[in-house]
């Protein structure tokens, strides 16, 4: 529905819907939505919900309830317009499908925890995110691309990529996995150290996967127990290349 510039779904009652895919695909010329009389919480797939949505500006999600979704594939992608995705409220942790789920798109910031237990690939995630800068990613147990060279991914901060390179899980025994962050990334790790944080009961009743992480702190180099992030942490302790 290209030409489409308003829609009032204030009437929808989607209390039985279980697919949302595809549901505003290519409408290109809506600049805002309101969904929040919308209940999402029989919906098992969101698949490119919002995809090439290029002059979307505007987009609460604070009411959706996406503890049931499996498939988020391509849901944001090409969202040209967007700068700002507020996902606070979702619960990933169902999630299978993420396939190009912000592919394309010029999110600066991407708010709340991605959490990505669920996930056997991570296809082109934020492939071409040219402006991404914040995200925030939640039991990484698969191969992942955050970046590639200076092309893209080159803006992520300091905190996102520590963070990443946090929630790595402790593949030991398995077959080394790769986190692909990109060169210009990797100098902004060059001189980053950690040292292992002691794991309590509090920490493992807050996060059920605690135990897969051996989770780290940023320090000075020359505190007790300090370690190179790249080599030392990711390498050793967990079996990740980090590229």
């Amino acid at each position: 529905c290209t030409n489409l510039t308003t829609l009032d779904l204030s009437s929808f009652d989607t209390s039985k819907v279980t697919n949302m895919g595809s549901m505003f695909k290519s409408c290109t010329n809506l600049t805002t939505l309101d969904l929040s009389s919308f209940n999402t919480s029989k919906v098992t797939s969101m698949s490119s919900m919002f995809s090439s949505c290029t002059n979307l500006t505007t987009l609460d999600l604070s009411s959706f309830d996406t503890s049931k979704v499996f498939d988020m594939g391509s849901m944001f992608s090409s969202c040209k317009a967007l700068t700002t995705l507020d996902l606070s409220s979702f619960d990933t942790s169902k999630v299978s499908s993420m396939g190009n789920m912000f592919y394309q798109s010029n999110f600066t910031n991407i708010l709340g925890e991605i959490n990505i237990v669920g996930l056997s690939s991570t296809s082109n995630i934020f492939n071409y995110c040219y402006n991404l800068t914040n995200v925030t990613l939640k039991n990484i147990q698969v191969n992942l691309q955050l970046g590639s060279g200076t092309s893209w991914g080159h803006l992520l901060s300091l905190n996102s990529l520590t963070n990443a390179i946090n929630e790595l899980w402790d593949m030991t025994g398995s077959p080394a996995r790769t986190l692909t962050i990109g060169s210009a990334n990797l100098e902004k790790l060059a001189n980053v150290y950690v040292k292992l944080v002691t794991i309590t009961d509090e920490m493992r009743a807050k996060d059920e996967y605690i135990d897969n992480k051996k989770p780290c702190v940023v320090c000075e180099s020359t505190d007790e127990g300090a370690m190179h992030i790249i080599d030392d942490y990711a390498t050793t302790l967990k079996n990740w290349q980090i590229v």
